[in-house]
């Protein structure tokens, strides 16, 4: 016993490297999702929405990629804990691929489980003309009188952050709460602090909702937007009040008068 025990000891340790290095590489899929979204974002303020949605598969095939990675790095962490040495050479090698794909069997990648997909995915139906992203279901009543706003197919209830009255499409960092309320996160972070974990008042006059930085998400509509404003800008369009799209170009095409 005392001998596999000893054999146990550099055989987790080995594992736990393994699976750190393969978390290390989890950290290059943000980058990539983000360079597929601005590339999408790019097509789309061309008007070239058809070619936009084409790149759903690159991402899916990132999201698929990324599932694999986390269950190999599961797969290591557990044969680290379980493993008995034994006096019997072991193929790791084939111990782990065998592991790996008994676990992928169980627990495969589904497309419709990936929020990034879906986000991705519901932005380019907006594109389209389709309907915006749904709430769910879940949240508070917004009430009769507020309508969310909509800004090239997205959408979120305000159209400046209720405590530093920036617009949305200026904010540095915008997070995002249960209800659509768009804020800038430094701003309603320093609102938060020092108040109780179950929530502070909403700073937005008469929402009943308690206000938690739990409930706080990063507003990723609002960041497509703000790209696609850039885009747009960039491109010559008209991109005040974050329009963009191919009818800000159209737009700026019509201001021009030919005179012969």
């Amino acid at each position: 016993m005392a001998a596999a025990g000893a054999g146990a000891l550099p055989l987790k340790a080995t594992c736990d490297s393994l699976a750190e290095r393969e978390k290390a590489l989890l950290t290059y899929a943000l980058p990539i999702a983000t360079s597929i979204n601005t590339a999408a974002d790019y097509l789309s303020t061309l008007g070239e929405t058809e070619k936009a949605a084409g790149y759903t598969d690159v991402l899916a095939s990132l999201g698929q990629l990324e599932h694999e990675i986390k269950a190999h790095q599961a797969v290591l962490l557990e044969l680290g804990r379980t493993h008995q040495a034994s006096t019997e050479p072991t193929d790791f090698k084939a111990l782990i691929d065998s592991n790996l794909k008994d676990h992928l069997q169980q627990h495969p990648y589904d497309p419709r489980s990936d929020p990034r997909l879906r986000q991705f995915k519901e932005a380019m139906a907006a594109e389209g003309g389709g309907a915006g992203p749904s709430d769910g279901g879940g949240g508070a009543d917004l009430g009769e009188d507020e309508d969310l706003m909509e800004m090239g197919g997205q959408r979120w209830v305000n159209d400046k952050c209720p405590i530093c009255i920036k617009d949305v499409l200026d904010l540095a960092k915008p997070v995002v709460d249960p209800l659509g309320y768009v804020f800038e996160e430094q701003a309603v972070r320093e609102y938060l602090r020092g108040k109780p974990a179950a929530g502070a008042t909403h700073p937005v006059a008469g929402v009943k909702q308690l206000l938690r930085a739990a409930d706080l998400r990063p507003a990723t509509e609002v960041e497509r937007a703000k790209r696609r404003r850039a885009l747009a800008r960039a491109m010559g369009a008209d991109g005040a009040g974050g329009a963009g799209g191919a009818g800000g170009r159209r737009g700026a095409e019509e201001d021009v008068v030919d005179v012969e």
